[in-house]
């Protein structure tokens, strides 16, 4: 299959790890400060791989480049776009599980059922999570067919299952903000680890015209939700 982007080396994307990234096309969400938005619509690249210019990034040529890599990469990370719409994601987790790496899945949760087929057959090592904001506000902020019912499936999956995980929430106002944070909390009671993630703006973020209105979140902010956040979970940090 065609991907959508492919980062050689990485060591921010994998927690305590030297990873690989590789994008898939197509988002079922519109964050407007999405800053993948070449992926959104499902065009790509957002990373060069070769020295062509394509539009595009082969699979085989992913994988071959994995093969050869073994000894000096930890893992690969799925990102996007959002890889659990994409058809053959079990297959390709596999090819890569086979080779003897870890992996790890960017996600906004909306495929429960996919989430819990590659939990059931050992496919994933570490699951991140986008618990995007309360979910009253998603209709009107990321999606308007949003399925509350497969977000709360998906939290409760990630929560108890045996891999490593994390749910994180990009700080943007008027998406984020106390009252936000405080109906997010019941849904991540106990959770080992939340991140909340500093907006920073972009002019090649999907919606550059919500930011004429509206703004990311400043550090005392963050400090703030932190605060809110840490009596419900075992660990709270803010990455910038």
């Amino acid at each position: 299959m065609q991907l959508g982007g492919f980062a050689k080396n990485s060591l921010i994307d994998y927690p305590g790890k030297i990873s690989s990234v590789i994008f898939f096309k197509g988002c079922n969400y519109r964050c407007p400060y999405c800053h993948n938005k070449e992926l959104v619509f499902g065009p790509g690249p957002i990373a060069p791989t070769t020295t062509q210019n394509t539009n595009s990034v082969d699979e085989s040529f992913v994988l071959s480049f994995l093969e050869k890599r073994k000894k000096f990469v930890d893992g690969v990370v799925l990102s996007g776009g959002e890889p659990t719409l994409t058809r053959s994601l079990m297959r390709i987790c596999q090819s890569i599980k086979s080779m003897g790496f870890l992996v790890k899945i960017d996600t906004n949760g909306s495929h429960p059922d996919v989430l819990e087929h590659l939990l059931y057959n050992d496919l994933i090592d570490y699951i991140a999570m986008d618990f995007k904001t309360s979910p009253d506000r998603y209709p009107r902020y990321i999606s308007k067919k949003f399925d509350p019912d497969a977000l709360t499936k998906s939290i409760q999956l990630i929560m108890h299952s045996t891999v490593n995980y994390e749910f994180r929430t990009t700080c943007v106002q008027p998406i984020v903000d106390t009252s936000a944070i405080h109906n997010m909390l019941p849904y991540i009671e106990g959770a080992r680890r939340f991140v909340l993630q500093k907006f920073v703006y972009s002019s090649k973020i999907l919606d550059p015209d919500f930011f004429v209105d509206h703004k990311g979140t400043n550090d005392e902010d963050l400090a703030v939700y932190q605060e809110l956040i840490l009596p419900w979970v075992k660990e709270c940090i803010i990455r910038k």
